[in-house]
Parts: structure tokens; C-alpha cells; sequence
């Protein structure tokens, strides 16, 4: 029998596999990979499944990388929880254009399991936040904001930031994201406490595991109030990954990663042993110096792996460029380099 972890009883798993997963295939995952997955999930301690990217106007037709809501229908139809998506705030311009193509995306909901819309927007950028929360909410969605970078923030930052926040009456969910895994546990817990205590949002965290932390960085920003945890099945993510859904079930819940079991050693293992994403020298210095995952991602794909010369390149990516990936640019640092 499973003996829930009473500490932690408020907290829900939002698990986004199949979105941060996608930045290795593509957001493309073969139907016996998806339907193993939502086997798993349906056993699982998980509350809410993220089924992909929504990219307004992008013309995509990957399975978890859409660009209208309703292309998510055959995976929320499998799903047995409650399903998000996730958009990118730099994709709206508070233009009467902008408006309607997103209207247009958030329309023909493919099921009343769609709820949430989760926005990912750099803590410094926040000024569409207001009318890009508005339109979500009045599509009937659950806005929900994910501060990428927040490492990045300053005291007097972070004072804006959660003003702003505050501001906004739709917004009752707030996400930090260690876009770097720069974060050690002090940072999380402190960052997840003003942010709590200033907006009076729900806080919730979403790791990466540059440093080999996001377990570590989950509970200290549980133990800090947040009620939302991030994870992936075997890590699955951008970069370095992300924490494992298997791990913060396990805490939150004895017994309770047993059901993941099937779905990672039939395909998780040799996915991670495809894509090598995991803790790495490279993605803890990346870490470290605030570079941008992309780039070490992109360095260690499609060769053999030469870690100085990787490492000398990494470096190479000048400090102004290092918060966004540029693949022009890092071309160019590899050819001089």
C-alpha cells in the first residue's frame, strides 16, 4: 500500500514529458512510446500532463508541437489527467493581429480536459503579461506564468517582477524555472518565499539538472510553500533534463515511482541513451557562467564528443549572447575555435 507523505500532501506533479522532451525529437514520439507513457501516468502520483508546445501561426505539425489547441486532441484523449500546454509569450505583441491569430489558436478546444495555458516569459519582459493572461482566461483557460531566468533576477528585480504579478488579477499560478540549473536550494527557497508572500499566487518550480540539483532544489522549494513541481519521466528534457517524475513521486509518496518502471526500461533507458541529455562538466559549467543549455546540447549531438574543444567553444559564446541560443553565432564560435 502507498503511504503518502503527509509534509507534502498539497503538492501537485505537473509532468511535461512530452514538451521538454520534444526539444530532442522534435516533439515527435512514436505511438508506442506515447501510449506506454500515459499507461504510466494513469498509475502515477502525477496530477497534470503538459501535451505540448502551442506556436500560433508556426504551421507545425508535430505531434506535441501544434499550432492550433485542437491538434492536441489524440493525446488528450489518452491522457486520464487533466492536460496543459505551453506558449511563448515572445509570440504575442498586444497587436490587434497578435490577438486574433491567438484567439484563433485557443479556439475549438478539443476537450473540457484542456485547462491550462502555461506561458513562458523571461522575468524582465513581463509588459504584454496583462493582456496575454486576459485573452487565455477569456478563452476559458487557466493562465498559469513560468519565469524563465529568474536566476538572473536581483533583489530590486524580483521586487518588480512580483508588483507586476500582483497586478494581474487572472493570474493565480507562478512558476520559477532554473532556466540555467544555476540554482542552488538557498536560491530556490528564498526566490519561491518572495514570490509566495508578494503576489499571493500559487508558487510552483520547475528544475534542471545541470548541477545534478533538481531534486534537491524540489523539496527545498517545497519545504519554501511551492505546491507545483515540474518533472519528467527518466529526466527527459532540454539540455541537462529536468527532474524525474519517478524521483519527486517517490518522495512525495512511497512505492509511488514503481509504475514508471516499464515505460523507462522499455524506452526512456534507450531514448537517454540516444539523446545523452543528464548532469555533465559542460552543462555545469554552463550552468555556472548562465549558458544558455541550447548550446551545449547542440555541441554534444551528431559527433564524438571532444570535451576540451567542446568546452573551449562553449566558453567562446560571448557574455551578451549567452542568455538565448543562436545557432548562427555558435556556428561561427566553432569554426574559429
Amino acid at each position: 500500500m502507498i503511504a503518502a507523505t503527509r509534509r507534502y500532501e498539497t503538492v501537485r506533479v505537473l509532468d511535461c514529458t512530452l514538451r521538454d522532451g520534444g526539444y530532442y525529437t522534435d516533439w515527435r514520439f512514436d505511438d508506442d512510446v506515447v501510449d506506454s507513457y500515459f499507461s504510466a501516468v494513469a498509475g502515477s502520483r502525477v496530477d497534470l500532463v503538459e501535451v505540448g508546445y502551442l506556436a500560433p501561426g508556426a504551421g507545425t505539425d508535430a505531434r506535441s508541437k501544434v499550432d492550433r489547441v485542437e491538434k492536441f486532441a489524440a493525446l488528450v484523449s489518452k491522457c486520464a489527467r487533466e492536460c496543459a500546454f505551453m506558449l511563448d509569450a515572445k509570440a504575442f505583441d498586444s497587436s490587434a493581429r497578435s490577438e486574433k491569430l491567438l484567439r484563433n489558436s485557443l479556439e475549438n478546444r478539443p476537450s473540457r480536459e484542456l485547462t491550462t495555458a502555461r506561458i513562458a516569459v523571461h522575468f524582465s519582459k513581463l509588459d504584454a503579461i496583462e493582456p496575454l493572461t486576459g485573452i487565455i482566461a477569456d478563452c476559458g483557460y487557466r493562465p498559469v506564468v513560468n519565469l524563465m531566468q529568474i536566476d538572473g533576477a536581483d533583489e530590486k528585480a524580483l521586487e518588480h517582477v512580483t508588483a507586476r504579478l500582483a497586478s494581474c488579477p487572472q493570474i493565480k499560478i507562478v512558476y520559477i524555472a532554473d532556466s540555467f540549473g544555476s540554482m542552488a536550494p538557498a536560491r530556490v527557497a528564498a526566490v519561491v518565499r518572495k514570490v509566495r508572500e508578494q503576489t499571493g499566487a500559487a508558487v510552483g518550480f520547475h528544475a534542471h539538472e545541470n548541477m545534478g540539483l533538481a531534486l534537491m532544489n524540489a523539496i527545498a522549494a517545497m519545504d519554501a510553500g511551492a505546491t507545483w513541481i515540474d518533472s519528467t519521466v527518466y529526466g527527459m528534457g532540454r539540455g541537462a533534463g529536468n527532474l524525474c517524475t519517478e524521483k519527486i513521486c517517490a518522495v512525495l509518496e512511497a512505492g509511488a515511482d514503481a509504475c514508471f518502471d516499464t515505460v523507462i526500461s522499455a524506452h526512456f533507458a534507450l531514448l537517454k541513451s540516444r539523446y545523452a541529455w543528464g548532469e555533465s562538466i559542460l552543462y555545469r559549467i554552463a550552468a555556472r557562467e548562465r549558458i544558455h543549455p541550447s548550446y551545449v546540447q547542440t555541441l554534444s549531438q551528431g559527433r564524438a564528443l571532444d570535451v576540451p574543444a567542446a568546452l573551449r567553444q562553449l566558453l567562446a559564446v560571448p557574455a551578451e549572447a549567452r542568455g538565448s541560443f543562436d545557432p548562427r553565432l555558435l556556428m561561427d564560435v566553432c569554426n574559429a575555435n
